[in-house]
Protein backbone atom coordinates (compact mmCIF):
# COMPACT_ATOMS: atom_id res chain seq x y z
CA UNK A 1 0.00 0.00 0.00
CA UNK A 2 1.35 3.38 -1.01
CA UNK A 3 2.17 5.64 1.93
CA UNK A 4 0.88 9.20 2.05
CA UNK A 5 3.72 10.42 4.29
CA UNK A 6 7.21 9.14 3.57
CA UNK A 7 10.87 10.12 3.15
CA UNK A 8 12.67 10.13 -0.18
CA UNK A 9 15.79 11.53 -1.81
CA UNK A 10 15.58 14.75 -3.82
CA UNK A 11 18.63 16.37 -5.42
CA UNK A 12 20.93 14.21 -3.32
CA UNK A 13 19.21 15.09 -0.03
CA UNK A 14 16.69 13.17 2.03
CA UNK A 15 13.40 15.05 2.48
CA UNK A 16 9.91 14.46 3.85
CA UNK A 17 7.14 14.03 1.30
CA UNK A 18 3.33 14.20 1.25
CA UNK A 19 1.73 12.39 -1.66
CA UNK A 20 -1.24 14.37 -2.96
CA UNK A 21 -2.46 11.47 -5.07
CA UNK A 22 -2.95 13.88 -8.00
CA UNK A 23 -1.35 13.97 -11.41
CA UNK A 24 0.40 17.22 -12.36
CA UNK A 25 -2.55 18.52 -14.41
CA UNK A 26 -5.08 17.69 -11.68
CA UNK A 27 -2.85 19.26 -9.04
CA UNK A 28 -2.69 22.52 -11.03
CA UNK A 29 -6.48 22.57 -11.37
CA UNK A 30 -7.03 21.89 -7.65
CA UNK A 31 -5.56 25.25 -6.60
CA UNK A 32 -3.39 23.45 -4.07
CA UNK A 33 -0.42 25.72 -4.68
CA UNK A 34 -1.57 28.08 -1.91
CA UNK A 35 -1.69 25.16 0.56
CA UNK A 36 1.99 24.51 -0.09
CA UNK A 37 2.72 27.81 1.64
CA UNK A 38 0.94 26.76 4.84
CA UNK A 39 3.44 25.88 7.61
CA UNK A 40 3.68 22.86 9.84
CA UNK A 41 4.96 22.89 13.43
CA UNK A 42 7.71 21.00 15.20
CA UNK A 43 7.32 20.93 18.99
CA UNK A 44 10.41 19.99 21.00
CA UNK A 45 10.21 18.23 24.39
CA UNK A 46 11.22 21.46 26.17
CA UNK A 47 8.24 23.29 24.64
CA UNK A 48 10.16 25.23 21.98
CA UNK A 49 8.39 25.51 18.64
CA UNK A 50 9.90 25.51 15.15
CA UNK A 51 8.13 26.29 11.88
CA UNK A 52 8.28 23.62 9.18
CA UNK A 53 7.96 25.14 5.71
CA UNK A 54 7.45 23.19 2.51
CA UNK A 55 10.23 23.44 -0.09
CA UNK A 56 7.92 22.94 -3.06
CA UNK A 57 6.40 20.14 -5.14
CA UNK A 58 7.85 17.46 -7.38
CA UNK A 59 6.37 14.63 -9.49
CA UNK A 60 7.19 11.08 -8.42
CA UNK A 61 6.51 7.81 -10.20
CA UNK A 62 6.01 7.28 -13.91
CA UNK A 63 3.20 6.97 -16.41
CA UNK A 64 -0.27 6.60 -14.90
CA UNK A 65 1.28 6.15 -11.43
CA UNK A 66 2.93 9.59 -11.44
CA UNK A 67 1.64 11.90 -8.69
CA UNK A 68 2.63 15.27 -7.29
CA UNK A 69 4.40 15.18 -3.93
CA UNK A 70 4.71 18.17 -1.61
CA UNK A 71 8.12 18.04 0.05
CA UNK A 72 9.98 19.80 2.81
CA UNK A 73 12.76 19.42 5.40
CA UNK A 74 13.29 15.92 6.72
CA UNK A 75 11.53 14.80 9.90
CA UNK A 76 12.42 11.20 10.63
CA UNK A 77 9.64 10.38 13.10
CA UNK A 78 7.07 7.60 13.19
CA UNK A 79 3.39 8.11 12.45
CA UNK A 80 1.49 8.46 15.72
CA UNK A 81 -1.53 6.49 14.48
CA UNK A 82 0.64 3.46 13.73
CA UNK A 83 2.26 3.61 17.17
CA UNK A 84 -1.13 3.85 18.93
CA UNK A 85 -2.41 0.77 17.06
CA UNK A 86 0.73 -1.27 17.67
CA UNK A 87 0.92 -4.24 20.04
CA UNK A 88 3.58 -2.46 22.10
CA UNK A 89 1.17 -0.72 24.48
CA UNK A 90 3.83 0.93 26.65
CA UNK A 91 5.45 2.44 23.57
CA UNK A 92 2.02 3.58 22.38
CA UNK A 93 1.24 5.21 25.74
CA UNK A 94 4.56 7.08 25.74
CA UNK A 95 3.88 8.28 22.19
CA UNK A 96 0.49 9.55 23.36
CA UNK A 97 2.16 11.39 26.25
CA UNK A 98 4.54 13.13 23.83
CA UNK A 99 1.67 14.08 21.52
CA UNK A 100 -0.52 15.38 24.37
CA UNK A 101 2.28 17.51 25.75
CA UNK A 102 2.91 18.98 22.30
CA UNK A 103 -0.80 19.63 21.69
CA UNK A 104 -1.02 21.51 24.98
CA UNK A 105 1.92 23.68 23.88
CA UNK A 106 0.25 24.39 20.51
CA UNK A 107 -3.07 25.20 22.16
CA UNK A 108 -1.37 27.67 24.51
CA UNK A 109 0.40 29.37 21.60
CA UNK A 110 -2.42 29.39 19.06
CA UNK A 111 -5.68 29.21 21.06
CA UNK A 112 -8.54 30.41 18.88
CA UNK A 113 -6.52 30.43 15.64
CA UNK A 114 -8.06 28.56 12.73
CA UNK A 115 -6.38 25.83 10.68
CA UNK A 116 -3.18 25.71 12.72
CA UNK A 117 -3.35 21.92 12.71
CA UNK A 118 -5.89 19.34 11.68
CA UNK A 119 -8.32 17.89 14.22
CA UNK A 120 -7.38 14.71 16.02
CA UNK A 121 -4.04 12.96 15.79
CA UNK A 122 -4.11 12.93 12.01
CA UNK A 123 -0.68 12.93 10.38
CA UNK A 124 1.33 13.67 13.53
CA UNK A 125 4.87 12.28 13.52
CA UNK A 126 6.81 11.52 16.69
CA UNK A 127 10.48 10.93 17.38
CA UNK A 128 10.00 7.75 19.37
CA UNK A 129 13.64 6.69 19.37
CA UNK A 130 16.84 8.68 19.79
CA UNK A 131 18.39 10.00 16.54
CA UNK A 132 20.92 12.59 15.43
CA UNK A 133 18.40 15.16 14.13
CA UNK A 134 15.82 15.53 16.90
CA UNK A 135 15.59 14.65 20.60
CA UNK A 136 13.28 11.89 21.84
CA UNK A 137 9.69 13.11 22.13
CA UNK A 138 9.79 15.76 19.40
CA UNK A 139 6.44 15.98 17.60
CA UNK A 140 5.73 17.22 14.08
CA UNK A 141 2.27 18.50 13.08
CA UNK A 142 2.08 18.75 9.27
CA UNK A 143 0.23 21.58 7.48
CA UNK A 144 -3.50 21.23 8.02
CA UNK A 145 -4.56 21.65 4.39
CA UNK A 146 -2.32 18.83 3.21
CA UNK A 147 -3.91 16.47 5.69
CA UNK A 148 -7.46 17.64 5.11
CA UNK A 149 -7.27 17.25 1.37
CA UNK A 150 -5.12 14.24 0.72
CA UNK A 151 -4.36 12.01 3.68
CA UNK A 152 -6.72 9.30 4.94
CA UNK A 153 -8.26 10.43 8.24
CA UNK A 154 -7.82 8.65 11.55
CA UNK A 155 -11.53 9.18 11.82
CA UNK A 156 -11.99 7.26 15.07
CA UNK A 157 -9.97 9.89 16.96
CA UNK A 158 -11.37 13.07 15.42
CA UNK A 159 -14.58 14.76 16.61
CA UNK A 160 -16.00 16.99 13.84
CA UNK A 161 -17.74 19.44 16.19
CA UNK A 162 -15.16 20.08 18.91
CA UNK A 163 -12.31 22.58 19.06
CA UNK A 164 -9.50 23.57 21.37
CA UNK A 165 -9.19 21.86 24.75
CA UNK A 166 -12.43 19.90 24.26
CA UNK A 167 -11.13 18.40 21.01
CA UNK A 168 -7.76 17.54 22.58
CA UNK A 169 -9.53 15.83 25.48
CA UNK A 170 -11.74 13.80 23.15
CA UNK A 171 -8.84 12.75 20.94
CA UNK A 172 -6.74 11.73 23.94
CA UNK A 173 -9.60 9.69 25.38
CA UNK A 174 -10.12 7.90 22.06
CA UNK A 175 -6.42 6.99 21.83
CA UNK A 176 -6.34 5.82 25.45
CA UNK A 177 -9.35 3.63 24.68
CA UNK A 178 -7.54 2.12 21.69
CA UNK A 179 -4.37 1.49 23.70
CA UNK A 180 -6.04 -0.14 26.70
CA UNK A 181 -9.03 -1.86 25.09
CA UNK A 182 -7.27 -2.88 21.88
CA UNK A 183 -10.13 -1.69 19.66
CA UNK A 184 -11.53 1.66 18.50
CA UNK A 185 -14.06 3.31 20.80
CA UNK A 186 -16.19 4.19 17.77
CA UNK A 187 -16.70 1.78 14.91
CA UNK A 188 -19.04 1.49 11.95
CA UNK A 189 -19.50 0.18 8.44
CA UNK A 190 -18.64 3.57 6.91
CA UNK A 191 -16.99 6.88 7.79
CA UNK A 192 -20.45 8.46 8.05
CA UNK A 193 -21.58 5.84 10.56
CA UNK A 194 -18.40 6.26 12.63
CA UNK A 195 -18.89 10.03 12.66
CA UNK A 196 -22.51 9.58 13.72
CA UNK A 197 -21.46 7.32 16.60
CA UNK A 198 -18.84 9.88 17.63
CA UNK A 199 -21.34 12.75 17.66
CA UNK A 200 -23.91 10.68 19.58
CA UNK A 201 -21.36 9.39 22.09
CA UNK A 202 -22.24 5.82 21.15
CA UNK A 203 -19.45 3.59 22.50
CA UNK A 204 -19.06 0.58 24.77
CA UNK A 205 -17.84 1.90 28.14
CA UNK A 206 -14.20 0.92 28.77
CA UNK A 207 -15.25 -0.63 32.09
CA UNK A 208 -17.17 -3.22 30.03
CA UNK A 209 -14.79 -3.41 27.08
CA UNK A 210 -11.90 -4.17 29.47
CA UNK A 211 -13.24 -5.25 32.89
CA UNK A 212 -9.74 -5.36 34.39
CA UNK A 213 -9.14 -1.67 33.66
CA UNK A 214 -8.62 0.58 36.67
CA UNK A 215 -11.97 2.33 37.47
CA UNK A 216 -10.37 5.80 37.57
CA UNK A 217 -8.79 5.32 34.13
CA UNK A 218 -12.09 3.99 32.81
CA UNK A 219 -13.93 7.02 34.21
CA UNK A 220 -11.40 9.44 32.68
CA UNK A 221 -11.73 7.86 29.23
CA UNK A 222 -15.53 7.80 29.38
CA UNK A 223 -15.75 11.46 30.43
CA UNK A 224 -13.48 12.42 27.52
CA UNK A 225 -15.65 10.61 24.97
CA UNK A 226 -19.25 10.87 26.07
CA UNK A 227 -21.75 13.25 24.57
CA UNK A 228 -22.70 16.05 26.94
CA UNK A 229 -26.45 16.25 27.38
CA UNK A 230 -28.12 19.64 27.02
CA UNK A 231 -28.39 21.34 30.36
CA UNK A 232 -25.67 19.29 32.03
CA UNK A 233 -22.78 21.40 33.29
CA UNK A 234 -20.12 18.67 33.47
CA UNK A 235 -17.24 19.06 31.02
CA UNK A 236 -14.60 16.83 29.54
CA UNK A 237 -11.42 16.65 31.62
CA UNK A 238 -8.96 19.37 30.62
CA UNK A 239 -5.81 18.27 28.74
CA UNK A 240 -3.63 19.26 31.70
CA UNK A 241 -5.80 17.12 34.00
CA UNK A 242 -5.32 14.12 31.72
CA UNK A 243 -1.58 14.74 31.56
CA UNK A 244 -1.41 14.90 35.34
CA UNK A 245 -3.32 11.61 35.59
CA UNK A 246 -1.35 9.58 33.04
CA UNK A 247 1.95 11.29 33.87
CA UNK A 248 4.25 13.42 31.76
CA UNK A 249 6.62 11.54 29.43
CA UNK A 250 9.71 10.34 31.29
CA UNK A 251 11.86 7.20 31.63
CA UNK A 252 9.92 6.26 34.77
CA UNK A 253 6.39 6.91 33.47
CA UNK A 254 3.76 4.42 34.60
CA UNK A 255 3.35 1.36 32.41
CA UNK A 256 0.05 0.17 30.97
CA UNK A 257 0.03 -2.80 33.35
CA UNK A 258 -0.12 -0.46 36.35
CA UNK A 259 -3.73 0.42 35.38
CA UNK A 260 -4.84 -3.20 35.15
CA UNK A 261 -6.24 -5.24 38.03
CA UNK A 262 -7.06 -8.88 38.68
CA UNK A 263 -10.69 -10.01 38.92
CA UNK A 264 -12.01 -13.28 40.28
CA UNK A 265 -14.32 -15.49 38.23
CA UNK A 266 -17.50 -14.19 39.90
CA UNK A 267 -16.63 -10.54 39.16
CA UNK A 268 -15.73 -11.41 35.58
CA UNK A 269 -19.01 -13.27 35.07
CA UNK A 270 -21.05 -10.35 36.46
CA UNK A 271 -19.30 -7.80 34.24
CA UNK A 272 -19.69 -9.99 31.15
CA UNK A 273 -23.41 -10.35 31.88
CA UNK A 274 -23.72 -6.57 32.30
CA UNK A 275 -21.80 -6.09 29.03
CA UNK A 276 -24.27 -8.31 27.16
CA UNK A 277 -27.23 -6.43 28.65
CA UNK A 278 -25.66 -3.06 27.81
CA UNK A 279 -24.96 -4.00 24.19
CA UNK A 280 -28.53 -5.24 23.70
CA UNK A 281 -30.12 -2.24 25.43
CA UNK A 282 -27.89 0.31 23.70
CA UNK A 283 -28.47 -1.20 20.26
CA UNK A 284 -32.23 -0.81 20.73
CA UNK A 285 -31.87 2.77 22.01
CA UNK A 286 -29.63 3.81 19.10
CA UNK A 287 -31.90 2.13 16.56
CA UNK A 288 -34.99 3.82 17.99
CA UNK A 289 -33.35 7.26 18.24
CA UNK A 290 -32.14 7.13 14.64
CA UNK A 291 -35.54 5.96 13.45
CA UNK A 292 -37.12 8.96 15.18
CA UNK A 293 -34.52 11.31 13.68
CA UNK A 294 -35.18 10.01 10.17
CA UNK A 295 -38.95 10.34 10.59
CA UNK A 296 -39.26 13.61 12.50
CA UNK A 297 -42.01 15.14 10.37
CA UNK A 298 -44.21 12.04 10.39
CA UNK A 299 -43.77 11.49 14.13
CA UNK A 300 -44.42 15.16 14.94
CA UNK A 301 -47.65 15.03 12.95
CA UNK A 302 -48.73 11.87 14.74
CA UNK A 303 -47.96 13.38 18.15
CA UNK A 304 -50.07 16.45 17.38
CA UNK A 305 -52.94 14.26 16.18
CA UNK A 306 -52.71 12.03 19.26
CA UNK A 307 -52.72 15.05 21.60
CA UNK A 308 -55.77 16.50 19.87
CA UNK A 309 -57.56 13.15 20.07
CA UNK A 310 -56.54 12.80 23.74
CA UNK A 311 -58.05 16.19 24.56
CA UNK A 312 -61.24 15.28 22.71
CA UNK A 313 -61.52 11.99 24.60
CA UNK A 314 -60.73 13.79 27.84
CA UNK A 315 -63.54 16.27 27.28
CA UNK A 316 -65.97 13.46 26.43
CA UNK A 317 -65.05 11.55 29.59
CA UNK A 318 -65.28 14.73 31.64
CA UNK A 319 -68.77 15.44 30.39
CA UNK A 320 -69.95 11.89 31.20
CA UNK A 321 -68.14 11.15 34.43
CA UNK A 322 -69.69 13.61 36.84
CA UNK A 323 -67.71 15.83 39.18
CA UNK A 324 -64.64 14.31 40.86
CA UNK A 325 -64.90 16.89 43.65
CA UNK A 326 -68.20 15.50 44.95
CA UNK A 327 -67.75 14.50 48.55
CA UNK A 328 -64.66 16.64 49.00
CA UNK A 329 -64.37 19.51 51.45
CA UNK A 330 -63.20 22.92 50.17
CA UNK A 331 -59.72 22.27 51.61
CA UNK A 332 -59.55 18.88 49.88
CA UNK A 333 -60.55 20.49 46.58
CA UNK A 334 -57.76 23.08 46.92
CA UNK A 335 -55.14 20.44 47.78
CA UNK A 336 -56.31 18.27 44.85
CA UNK A 337 -56.01 21.26 42.50
CA UNK A 338 -52.45 22.12 43.51
CA UNK A 339 -51.30 18.50 43.54
CA UNK A 340 -52.68 18.07 40.01
CA UNK A 341 -50.93 21.29 38.94
CA UNK A 342 -47.60 19.90 40.15
CA UNK A 343 -48.18 16.63 38.28
CA UNK A 344 -49.27 18.37 35.02
CA UNK A 345 -52.69 16.70 35.35
CA UNK A 346 -54.71 19.40 33.65
CA UNK A 347 -57.83 17.21 33.47
CA UNK A 348 -58.13 17.04 37.27
CA UNK A 349 -57.35 20.76 37.52
CA UNK A 350 -60.26 21.55 35.17
CA UNK A 351 -62.59 19.47 37.34
CA UNK A 352 -61.61 21.49 40.41
CA UNK A 353 -62.48 24.91 38.95
CA UNK A 354 -65.46 26.74 37.52
CA UNK A 355 -65.51 29.15 34.59
CA UNK A 356 -62.17 30.81 33.89
CA UNK A 357 -60.71 30.23 37.33
CA UNK A 358 -57.16 28.89 37.13
CA UNK A 359 -57.00 29.29 33.33
CA UNK A 360 -53.36 30.45 33.34
CA UNK A 361 -52.36 27.52 35.57
CA UNK A 362 -54.17 25.01 33.35
CA UNK A 363 -52.64 26.48 30.17
CA UNK A 364 -49.19 26.25 31.76
CA UNK A 365 -49.77 22.62 32.77
CA UNK A 366 -50.98 21.78 29.24
CA UNK A 367 -47.94 23.44 27.65
CA UNK A 368 -45.46 21.53 29.80
CA UNK A 369 -47.45 18.32 29.28
CA UNK A 370 -47.10 18.69 25.50
CA UNK A 371 -43.40 19.62 25.77
CA UNK A 372 -42.60 16.53 27.83
CA UNK A 373 -44.48 14.23 25.45
CA UNK A 374 -42.75 15.63 22.37
CA UNK A 375 -39.31 15.39 24.03
CA UNK A 376 -40.08 11.87 25.15
CA UNK A 377 -40.77 10.87 21.55
CA UNK A 378 -37.80 12.70 20.03
CA UNK A 379 -35.13 11.98 22.60
CA UNK A 380 -36.15 8.48 23.71
CA UNK A 381 -36.56 9.54 27.33
CA UNK A 382 -38.18 6.94 29.56
CA UNK A 383 -39.48 9.94 31.51
CA UNK A 384 -38.74 13.52 30.45
CA UNK A 385 -40.57 15.07 33.45
CA UNK A 386 -39.60 15.03 37.12
CA UNK A 387 -41.81 16.53 39.87
CA UNK A 388 -40.11 19.32 41.78
CA UNK A 389 -40.42 17.58 45.15
CA UNK A 390 -38.76 14.43 43.82
CA UNK A 391 -35.99 16.52 42.26
CA UNK A 392 -35.39 18.31 45.57
CA UNK A 393 -35.38 15.01 47.46
CA UNK A 394 -32.62 13.78 45.11
CA UNK A 395 -30.44 16.78 45.98
CA UNK A 396 -31.36 19.15 43.11
CA UNK A 397 -29.00 17.52 40.59
CA UNK A 398 -28.24 18.99 37.16
CA UNK A 399 -30.75 17.45 34.77
CA UNK A 400 -32.16 17.83 31.29
CA UNK A 401 -35.60 16.62 32.40
CA UNK A 402 -38.41 19.14 32.80
CA UNK A 403 -38.48 20.08 36.50
CA UNK A 404 -41.91 21.39 37.48
CA UNK A 405 -44.15 21.32 40.50
CA UNK A 406 -45.37 22.70 43.78
CA UNK A 407 -43.72 22.24 47.17
CA UNK A 408 -44.35 23.48 50.72
CA UNK A 409 -48.11 23.81 50.25
CA UNK A 410 -49.85 25.34 53.28
CA UNK A 411 -53.58 26.04 53.64
CA UNK A 412 -54.76 28.70 56.11
CA UNK A 413 -57.47 31.31 56.76
CA UNK A 414 -60.29 28.86 56.07
CA UNK A 415 -63.91 30.03 56.41
CA UNK A 416 -67.18 28.78 54.90
CA UNK A 417 -70.97 28.83 54.99
CA UNK A 418 -73.55 26.66 53.25
CA UNK A 419 -72.77 27.94 49.73
CA UNK A 420 -69.35 29.64 49.78
CA UNK A 421 -65.88 29.09 51.21
CA UNK A 422 -62.63 31.01 51.28
CA UNK A 423 -59.06 29.96 52.07
CA UNK A 424 -55.42 30.97 51.56
CA UNK A 425 -52.88 28.72 49.85
CA UNK A 426 -49.14 29.40 50.17
CA UNK A 427 -46.60 27.36 48.20
CA UNK A 428 -43.43 27.40 46.10
CA UNK A 429 -43.73 26.90 42.33
CA UNK A 430 -40.70 25.41 40.54
CA UNK A 431 -40.31 25.59 36.77
CA UNK A 432 -37.49 25.61 34.20
CA UNK A 433 -36.04 28.49 32.24
CA UNK A 434 -33.22 28.17 29.73
CA UNK A 435 -29.92 29.96 29.28
CA UNK A 436 -29.93 29.82 25.47
CA UNK A 437 -26.38 31.11 25.18
CA UNK A 438 -24.97 28.19 27.17
CA UNK A 439 -27.78 25.69 26.45
CA UNK A 440 -28.27 25.19 30.17
CA UNK A 441 -31.55 24.62 32.00
CA UNK A 442 -31.97 26.88 35.02
CA UNK A 443 -34.56 25.79 37.59
CA UNK A 444 -36.27 28.82 39.10
CA UNK A 445 -38.75 29.03 41.95
CA UNK A 446 -41.12 31.64 43.32
CA UNK A 447 -43.19 31.75 46.47
CA UNK A 448 -46.90 32.30 45.86
CA UNK A 449 -49.83 33.28 48.03
CA UNK A 450 -53.28 32.62 46.55
CA UNK A 451 -56.68 33.70 47.87
CA UNK A 452 -59.24 31.10 46.74
CA UNK A 453 -62.99 31.58 46.63
CA UNK A 454 -65.02 28.37 46.29
CA UNK A 455 -68.72 27.78 45.65
CA UNK A 456 -70.96 24.77 46.15
CA UNK A 457 -72.20 23.85 42.65
CA UNK A 458 -74.66 20.96 42.24
CA UNK A 459 -73.46 19.39 45.46
CA UNK A 460 -69.72 19.75 44.75
CA UNK A 461 -67.24 22.42 45.82
CA UNK A 462 -65.50 24.20 42.92
CA UNK A 463 -62.90 26.98 42.84
CA UNK A 464 -64.52 30.13 41.45
CA UNK A 465 -61.58 32.54 41.60
CA UNK A 466 -57.87 32.62 42.39
CA UNK A 467 -56.25 35.90 43.39
CA UNK A 468 -52.47 35.47 43.32
CA UNK A 469 -49.74 37.40 45.08
CA UNK A 470 -46.19 36.73 43.86
CA UNK A 471 -43.62 36.83 46.63
CA UNK A 472 -39.82 36.70 46.68
CA UNK A 473 -37.95 34.15 44.56
CA UNK A 474 -35.88 31.50 46.31
CA UNK A 475 -32.99 29.28 45.23
CA UNK A 476 -32.95 25.47 45.24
Amino acid sequence: MKKSIFTFELNGKEVLGFDTGLASRDFARSKMAQSVLQPGYIIYPDGNTKIWQSGGVTPLGSGSDETVVVWGPLFSGEILAELIKSDNKDEALNALRFWLKARIVLEDKFAGAEDVIFRGSLGALIINKENDLFPLGTVFFPPADLLRRFIGSEIEWAHPNLEGAEEISFCTGAMLYRIFCGAPAFSGASIDEIQQNICEGNFLPPSLALPTLDPEMSKLISKSLEKKAKGVLTKRPAPNEIMEFIGAPSPVSKRVSSWLRILDDNETAKINAEKARYIKRNALTVKTRRFVTRNKIIITTLIVVLIVVAFMVRDAIKNRSGDITKGMSPVEVAVTYYNAFGELDHTVMENCVRGKAGKEDIDLAVNFFVITRVRQAYEIYSDSFIPAQKWLNEGSPATDKVVFGITDLKISGFSMNEENARLTAEYTLWMPNYDDENSVQIIKSNSHKDELDLALVKGAWRIESIKRELQLARDP
